[in-house]
């Protein structure tokens, strides 16, 4: 019986392999780190997806202590622009803290130090900073209240250029061009007078449910949060930064297992959040705080926010690197095969970017492509044996009078693998039909649904020859 349940536990889904949603590695394979520059200064904060951490600095210890595997810098660097800070005033400072257990870090150096670093190097973006009073017993030898040592940190010359410091009467939420570059402070702790936005500001709404009393509770804690997040897609609750907590603990159920699932008898929140994102059609998610996230849960969040992009070009590298991930989700189910790769991936490019003319192929065995597009490509590396192409198109043409005659010639010239041959018809055809940009992938057999689909919408030219399959399409060229 044991070893049929260990065989059984090989057999199940994991992270990696079910869309990266999960993480508890030091590193994760994605990196965005300047993607709030290809925003336009005038989008309003409350109009932008995020991805944040609940209990950012809790990346150690285990148990129902740690909630993160990367350090503050690794996740800013991913991607992560919502940060959760407990900190326990002690000796007139800050130590952070997660419930009784001090993790080791200082306000100073560690937090604040890292979100200073990392703006200067990258000045497009910004950082939301939840500060709030944490650690057991409470205070300890301290002669000043909390605002008070907060604002000793604020005014140090080292930090104090960094903050942005929100006018009495600004109207919130403010506009990105405002606080780029800046940390701004959403205060989880009490002064005479306000010195950022309180936890629940007009301007930012959080919600959450940590409790989650055993495994068995996480698919009904999921069902909520998915509710509010329903709620904040067609703005329900007004033109607010929505915060939605995904975290959960409780002594049968810690934050790892929560978030990631245990085994192949529980879907994590992570697994479900990110199932939701991608199948989805969402216009808004607001701020998700989450605990271990994936490089495509964190991806999957950043490209919420690439509809508002300036130009498509702008996007080219954080879509080249987010598209290998979000794959991972892509299962083809009911029939897990190319086809159903297809539908899927192009159902969540037309969410995320819905005014750009997308093409797809999702292809087995080897293939080869030499593919003109108009500012966006992207090839996933093999994921249960595919590979996923997306490029975006100008304007399909025709296929000009007698090109299938000439291309069945070109054909019988070419030879070798897939690539090499791809590129060597790409070339003939535009050396006799000079007039349009011409785009060929070439697949080897086997053919069939299980191995390789496409969708490109106009003209093209498809023939199975030698064993070896040519697609052809034709655009305007472009000034």
């Amino acid at each position: 019986m044991i070893v049929l349940f260990l065989l059984l536990c090989l057999y199940c889904p994991f992270a990696d392999a079910a869309g990266r949603y999960f993480s508890r590695k030091e590193v994760l394979r994605t990196e965005h780190a300047d993607w709030m520059r290809w925003l336009p200064d005038e989008l309003n904060l409350s109009q932008i997806s995020m991805p944040g951490t609940h209990d950012t600095m809790a990346d150690k210890f285990g148990g129902n202590i740690q909630t993160q595997s990367l350090s503050l810098k690794n996740q800013l660097e991913a991607g992560v622009r919502v940060i959760d800070i407990r900190a326990r005033h002690v000796s007139d400072t800050f130590e952070i803290y997660h419930g009784i257990c001090n993790l080791g870090y200082s306000f100073g150096p560690d937090v604040l130090s890292v979100c200073v670093d990392f703006l200067r190097e990258h000045p497009f973006e910004t950082i939301i900073m939840k500060l709030g009073e944490s650690g057991v017993p409470g205070a300890y030898n301290t002669s000043r209240e909390y605002w008070e040592t907060f604002m000793s940190y604020r005014e140090d010359p080292a930090y104090s250029s960094y903050f942005w410091q929100k006018p009495s009467d600004w109207p919130p939420p403010p506009n990105l061009g405002e606080v780029r570059g800046k940390i701004i402070l959403i205060q989880k702790f009490s002064s005479p007078n306000p010195i950022g936005f309180s936890d629940f500001d007009l301007a930012f709404f959080p919600f959450g449910l940590w409790n989650v009393p055993t495994l068995f509770h996480i698919k009904s804690n999921w069902k909520k949060k998915r509710e509010f997040l329903e709620a904040v897609n067609v703005r329900v609750f007004g033109n607010r930064c929505n915060i939605t907590s995904l975290s959960g603990n409780s002594a049968l159920a810690h934050p790892n297992h929560i978030a990631g699932g245990f085994l192949c008898f529980f879907r994590g929140i992570n697994d479900y959040a990110l199932e939701y994102i991608f199948r989805g059609d969402h216009e808004y998610l607001g701020t998700l705080m989450m605990d271990f996230p994936g490089e495509g849960l964190i991806n999957a969040l950043i490209a919420m926010n690439m509809k508002h992009a300036t130009s498509s070009s702008a996007i080219a590298d954080d879509f080249s690197d987010m598209w290998n991930n979000i794959c991972y989700s892509a299962t083809g189910k009911p029939y897990n095969n190319g086809e159903g790769r297809v539908v899927q991936l192009t159902s969540y490019l037309k969410n995320i970017l819905p005014s750009e003319k997308w093409a797809l192929i999702v292809t087995k065995s080897d293939w080869g492509a030499d593919i003109v597009h108009s500012g966006l490509f992207a090839t996933s590396k093999p994921i249960e044996g595919y590979s996923h192409l997306a490029f975006t198109r100008n304007n399909p043409v025709s296929l000009p009078s007698g090109f299938a005659e000439a291309v069945e010639e070109m054909e019988k010239t070419v030879s070798g693998k897939a690539q090499k041959r791809a590129e060597r018809l790409a070339q003939l055809i535009r050396d006799q039909f000079p007039e349009y940009e011409w785009s060929v992938f070439v697949k080897k057999a086997p053919g069939g649904g299980a191995n390789w689909a496409f969708t490109l919408k106009g003209p093209y030219y498809k023939e199975w020859k030698d064993g070896f399959a040519y697609v052809v399409w034709a655009e305007n060229k472009v000034d």
